[in-house]
This record gives structure tokens, C-alpha cells and sequence, in this order.
């Protein structure tokens, strides 16, 4: 349990943190890639200039966070609850896999696994 923990420079790395809260974390530049974030807490966070690449997100909470410039770059975002979440705009989701919040930066989306995709679709 890591709730309300301020930090920068944080690498977790192909890590698995399947179920764990982060409620109110503040972490500034970092790296989460790789990691299993799966129904992961990470309400009301900071969560700035965050790396997310390739990490399943599969049903955890960003409900009144920020992610502002944070990279989703290839993550698993099926179920995410993006509510309230600061920072969309600011964030890359490129290649994400599952459905991206709403006014979201960067929106190359891979709707289907990749070894079954027959065409990459864009939502900018």
C-alpha cells in the first residue's frame, strides 16, 4: 500500500502490483512499463510525466487524478476508469489496447490484438 507517498524518480518496472492502492500518490518522472497494474487503485494521484508503456491496466481506478504528460504508449486500458481524470489531453495513448478516455492526446488505438489486426485505426 503506497496511498498518499510523494516521490520523483520513481522506477517500478516489470513489476505486479495486481490489486494495490495507490490512493493520493504524488509522483513526478518515472517509470511504471511493463508493470501489472491490474484493478489498481490510483484515485485522486498526481501521476505526472509517468511512463505506462505495455502495462495492464485492466480495471483499475485514475478517478481524480492527473496524468498530465504521462505515456500509455501500447498499455492495457480495457475497463479503466478515467472519471474526473486531469491531464487526458496531455497524455499518450498510442497503440493503447481498449477504449481511451474521451479528449485524449496522442489516440493511435489497437482495437484488436496485434497478431489478428488488420488495420490500425486512428482517433485524433
Amino acid at each position: 500500500k503506497l496511498d498518499g507517498m510523494a516521490a520523483e524518480d520513481v522506477f517500478m518496472v516489470y513489476s505486479d502490483f495486481t490489486g494495490a492502492s495507490f490512493k493520493g500518490l504524488n509522483v513526478k518522472d518515472g517509470s511504471f512499463a511493463h508493470s501489472n497494474f491490474k484493478k489498481a487503485d490510483f484515485s485522486n494521484c498526481v501521476l505526472s510525466n509517468q511512463i505506462f508503456d505495455k502495462a495492464h491496466l485492466e480495471g483499475s481506478s485514475f478517478r481524480g487524478a492527473s496524468v498530465v504528460d504521462s505515456l500509455f504508449r501500447g498499455a492495457h486500458i480495457h475497463g479503466v476508469d478515467w472519471t474526473g481524470t486531469l491531464g487526458i489531453a496531455k497524455a499518450d495513448f498510442t497503440q493503447a489496447h481498449g477504449l481511451i478516455p474521451a479528449g485524449a492526446g496522442s489516440a493511435l488505438v489497437l482495437r484488436r490484438p496485434i497478431s489478428t489486426i488488420g488495420k490500425l485505426i486512428y482517433n485524433g
